[in-house]
């Protein structure tokens, strides 16, 4: 059975079984391991990051979020 478990560290992934270093060099700049109950600031968080708060959440949504929010910093 899959239980949930909590890291500590990214570098943590290497230890899965299935993990090669080929995989977590490609997932490494996309992923995070944050003490819980850290929040997330939605004004500087890339679209990735965005994708985490909420399942129905699509790609395309967090990107039309980030341009918006580019576009009202530019002024």
């Amino acid at each position: 059975s899959i239980r949930s478990v909590f890291f500590f560290s990214i570098t943590e992934l290497r230890s899965i079984p299935g993990i090669t270093q080929q995989a977590y060099t490609t997932i490494k700049p996309y992923i995070s391991a944050l003490p819980y109950g850290t929040l997330l600031n939605v004004n500087t968080a890339s679209d990735y990051a965005l994708l985490t708060l909420d399942p129905k959440l699509t790609l395309r949504e967090t990107k039309a979020i980030i341009r918006i929010r580019e576009s009202l910093d530019d002024g």
